[in-house]
C-alpha cells in the first residue's frame, strides 16, 4: 500500500517562503541588496608607533594611520590641513604591503609583496608638506625596509643589506623617485635589521649582532664629468658607511632593539639583556624572571616587554628598582609597539589597544581623562573602509563608529555626490547647517544631543562619548539616509558603502 500524501501538504511551507521573501524585500535589515558576499574579515597584523602617531598593517595588505599630523607624519596629504586624525584612516596608494617601519619621527617605509619599497610621511625639507605614499625606484627584491633619519635601509631576499639616501623633494607630485642604493660590504646571512637614527644593527643567522653607521659625504663630483654623470656621481658620493663591526659580549640573539640610550636583546632562551651605549659597558641581564618573546623601546628609557605567555610589561630601562608594570589587557598579546609617549598592543584576534599620552588621538580613541591620558588600554576605533557607489571615497578623514552609530566626514561625502553644505548663524545665535543635495536644501540643527532635520527630530543623537573628530564636520549616517543618501554597512568586511 502506498503511503497517503496530501496534495496540500506543501502549501503552508510555500506560503511561509513567500512571506519571508516579501519581508526581506521590505525590511532594511533583511534587504538582499544590502547583503555582501561573505568574505574573510581583514584584521591588523603589524603595529608601529612614533611620536604622537600610530600606524598598522592589515591582513588585506592595506595600511592605516591615526594620531598627530602636525608635521605631515601620517602621509595623508601633501599640504598639511589636518593636525590629527581621530580614528584609523586608510592610506591611499598602498596595497599588497607585507611589512612597515617608522623612524618614530614621522617617516615611514613599507615593503610590498613584490619586493618593492614605498615611503610616506614627513619630508626632510618642509615640515608642512608631506610625502604621499610613493615607490622608491629602483629598489626591488626587499624583504624588510627600515626608516632612518636621512637614509633608508633594506634587507634583501638574499640576506644582503642595502642603504640609500632619502630624497629631499618634499612632495610626491606624481613624479617617480629615484634612489641610488649601496650594498653594505662585510654583511651576509642577515635575518633582521633595525636602526636608530642612521645607525643600523644587523642580526645574522648565527645570532651575532653587527653595527654600522651611514652619513652624508658632500664631496663634489669631478668638474670634468658631463652634467648627467655629475648628478649621478654626486648622489652616489653622498653615502659614506662605517665598516660593519660585531657587538661583543652578547650571546646569540633572536631580536635586537636599540634606542638612543641603550639596546635590549633577547637571546635564544627568551632571556633579555640590556646594553648601554656608555663606552666600556657590558650587556647585563634585564628582568631575567620574564621569558620574553619581543621587546620594543621608546625614545627615552621606557620599554615594553612581551612575554612568551602573551603578557605585556612596561619597564624603565635605567631604573634598576623598577620591577615593571603589567599592562591590564584582557586577551593574550602577539605584538607590541612603544611610541615616544604611548604604547600599542595587538592581540590574537587582530585588535589593537592603545594607552598613554592621547593629546593627538594616538591611542586611537577618546581619552576619558581630562589630562589627555589613557591610563588603561582601550581598543582602537574601528577601521572602516568607505566606498562611494562601490568605489573608494576620496577623503583623508575616517568614518567613526560609536556603538552602532557611524558618522562620516560630511564635506567630502557630499561633494563626492555633487552636493555641499554651509554653516550659518540664525537670529537666536544658533549654528544652522544647510545641506545642499540634488537641488534641495535641508537644515540640520542640534538640540542637546538630538539632531533635528528641518526642525523635526530625526531620532538620531550624537553619542555621549563621540570625542574629537579631527577638526572636521561629521554627520551620522542615520541623518543622511533621511535625505536620500544610502549607507550600507557590512560588518563582516568593515566596509561602509555610501550610495546616492
Amino acid at each position: 500500500m502506498r503511503p497517503y500524501r496530501s496534495r496540500f501538504a506543501w502549501k503552508p511551507i510555500i506560503t511561509l517562503i513567500m512571506v519571508f521573501m516579501l519581508l526581506a524585500g521590505s525590511l532594511p535589515g533583511l534587504a538582499f541588496a544590502e547583503q555582501a558576499p561573505p568574505t574573510v574579515k581583514p584584521v591588523f597584523t603589524q603595529i608601529i608607533a612614533g611620536t604622537y602617531y600610530s600606524t598598522a598593517l592589515r591582513s588585506d595588505g592595506t595600511v592605516w594611520a591615526w594620531g598627530r599630523n602636525l608635521w605631515s607624519e601620517l602621509g595623508i596629504q601633501e599640504q598639511m590641513v589636518s593636525t590629527s586624525v581621530a580614528a584609523p584612516v586608510r592610506l591611499a596608494g598602498l596595497s599588497d604591503i607585507v611589512a612597515i617601519s617608522t623612524n618614530k619621527s614621522g617617516y615611514q617605509l613599507a615593503v610590498k609583496k613584490d619586493g618593492t619599497v614605498w615611503e610616506w610621511g614627513g619630508s626632510l625639507e618642509d615640515v608642512k608638506k608631506g610625502i604621499l605614499p610613493r615607490q622608491l625606484k629602483p629598489l626591488t627584491g626587499m624583504s624588510q625596509a627600515i626608516a632612518g633619519s636621512k637614509f633608508g635601509f633594506g634587507l634583501c631576499t638574499d640576506r644582503s643589506v642595502w642603504v640609500w639616501a632619502r630624497s629631499k623633494e618634499p612632495s610626491a607630485g606624481g613624479a617617480p623617485v629615484t634612489v641610488l642604493p649601496t650594498r653594505v660590504s662585510g654583511l651576509a646571512n642577515v635575518k633582521q635589521i633595525t636602526a636608530v637614527g642612521d645607525t643600523v644593527y644587523a642580526v645574522k643567522s648565527d645570532g651575532s649582532v653587527w653595527q654600522f653607521t651611514a652619513s652624508l659625504d658632500t664631496a663634489p663630483a669631478s668638474a670634468s664629468a658631463s652634467a648627467s654623470t655629475q648628478n649621478t656621481a654626486a648622489a652616489a658620493s653622498q653615502i659614506r658607511l662605517t665598516a660593519a663591526a660585531r657587538i661583543a659580549g652578547l650571546p646569540a640573539v633572536q631580536q635586537f632593539v636599540p634606542n638612543f640610550n641603550a639596546a635590549l636583546a633577547i637571546d635564544l632562551k627568551g632571556q633579555t639583556r640590556i646594553l648601554s651605549w656608555t663606552p666600556g659597558a657590558k650587556p647585563k641581564l634585564f628582568h631575567p624572571e620574564l621569558k620574553v618573546k619581543a621587546v620594543s623601546t621608546g625614545a627615552y628609557s621606557s620599554s615594553l616587554l612581551l612575554t612568551q605567555s602573551g603578557d605585556v610589561y612596561s619597564i624603565d630601562m635605567f631604573n634598576s628598582a623598577d620591577k615593571g608594570k603589567k599592562i591590564r589587557l584582557a586577551s593574550p598579546i602577539k605584538a607590541i609597539a612603544a611610541g615616544t609617549y604611548h604604547g600599542l598592543a595587538l592581540d590574537g584576534e587582530g585588535r589593537v589597544f592603545g594607552w598613554g599620552a592621547d593629546n593627538w588621538n594616538e591611542t586611537g580613541g577618546p581619552a576619558a581623562s581630562p589630562d589627555h591620558m589613557a591610563y588603561a588600554p582601550m581598543q582602537v576605533r574601528r577601521d572602516i573602509t568607505m566606498t562611494l557607489n562601490g568605489k573608494p571615497l576620496v577623503t583623508i578623514f575616517p568614518a567613526i563608529m560609536v556603538g552602532s552609530s557611524i558618522s562620516v566626514p560630511l564635506k567630502d561625502t557630499l561633494r563626492s555626490l555633487g552636493g555641499d553644505y554651509k554653516v550659518t548663524v540664525n537670529s537666536n545665535a544658533q549654528s544652522v547647517m544647510a545641506i545642499l543635495y540634488k537641488g534641495k536644501q535641508y537644515e540640520v540643527q542640534y538640540q542637546g544631543s538630538q539632531i533635528l532635520l528641518d526642525g523635526v527630530a530625526t531620532g538620531v543623537s550624537v553619542p555621549a562619548n563621540f570625542g574629537l573628530t579631527s577638526g572636521v564636520t561629521m554627520l551620522q549616517c542615520g541623518v543622511l539616509k533621511q535625505i536620500g543618501i544610502g549607507c550600507i554597512w557590512n560588518s563582516q568586511t568593515g566596509t561602509l558603502n555610501i550610495t546616492g
